[in-house]
């Protein structure tokens, strides 16, 4: 087990090169130029090309291409990613400050999302061609279908013109107000859990009534076990392989999700300064952001084959 690991952090360095070099080159083939930016925001009015060669002197954009890059590798291997090119912040501050709120409302839909969506896919199973079936189906698809900048616009209008209520932006630290974090988190959780947790919902009944078939299930309920003992006891734990599996996938996509929600109810996390990196060209902060993103989703992929070994014994990595 401890090699595998060994293996698997190890195998992290080429996957995280591989990600930065090509977020660099995309950056930098992308049309626009953040000293023109700079230079504007100035407000000297004209923009010369004096002006320009000076801002990219200053910033040390006028090296060559291979440089920079190796420039920013050898930083980050101090754990040193550099400034922001647009307020001279140190980017691994920007990122402290930023990642509280992004980690807290990944976390948030995810423990929501599994709450919601696993109790409702057992039920799905067990009372397959039921009425109650075919609701959470048509339930589950129509969670699938909504995007969740569309779900979160019906939930803020929802809330406006039905409770006449606006729900609280912004982001609140859960040490210092636990209740105004969680009225301020439940909201964008809620938006862009829908998705997830119908996911969830679908694989879960999938996944258990493909297990209620096997011989091992036909043999408990020939014991005249209950049928919770039977559900709960023996069939979802082998069940849930695929759905933690789906759960690993999806963090990257709960990432994703995070950049649209953050915008939209004003969270300060990365998401947020993700969207205002790309505003104004600020090379350091996209790449340390989506570096540290690509980290993210390696150590959850990491963490799901290991819980793979804790609800099946029968598998073992070396």
């Amino acid at each position: 087990m401890y090699r595998y690991i060994v293996r698997r952090l190890i195998a992290y360095v080429p996957v995280l090169i591989g990600v930065s070099l090509l977020i660099f080159v995309v950056l930098r083939v992308l049309p626009g130029d953040v000293a023109m930016v700079i230079v504007g925001q100035g407000g000297e009015g004209t923009i010369t090309e004096n002006a320009l060669e000076s801002v990219r002197a200053q910033l040390g954009l006028n090296k060559p291409l291979p440089l920079q890059y190796l420039e920013w590798l050898g930083r980050f291997v101090t754990l040193d990613l550099g400034r922001s090119l647009h307020n001279g912040e140190p980017v691994t501050a920007l990122i402290g400050r930023s990642m509280p709120a992004t980690m807290e409302l990944t976390l948030l839909t995810a423990v929501m999302s599994l709450l919601i969506a696993v109790p409702l896919g057992v039920v799905s199973a067990i009372r397959q061609e039921t009425w109650l079936d075919y609701t959470l189906r048509v339930i589950s698809i129509a969670g699938i279908a909504a995007p969740n900048f569309w779900v979160g616009l019906l939930l803020i209008l929802g809330l406006l013109f039905v409770f006449h209520w606006f729900p609280p932006l912004g982001y609140s630290s859960f040490v210092e107000d636990p209740a105004s974090n969680l009225q301020k988190l439940v909201w964008p959780a809620l938006a862009m859990g829908a998705s997830f947790a119908a996911f969830l919902s679908r694989m879960t009944r999938s996944c258990v009534l493909e297990v209620l078939s096997q011989d091992y299930i036909r043999t408990a309920w020939s014991k005249g076990l209950r049928e919770r003992q039977v559900v709960f006891h023996h069939a979802l734990k082998n069940a849930l392989l695929p759905v933690v599996t789906l759960l690993g996938v999806q963090v990257a996509l709960l990432l994703g999700g995070a950049v649209v929600m953050e915008k939209m109810f004003a969270i300060p996390g990365l998401g947020l300064a993700l969207v205002d990196g790309i505003h104004h060209r600020d090379y350091p902060v996209v790449q340390g952001i989506i570096v540290l993103f690509s980290m993210i989703v390696l150590t959850v992929n990491l963490l799901v084959d290991l819980t793979y070994a804790w609800l099946d014994p029968r598998i073992r990595y070396l």
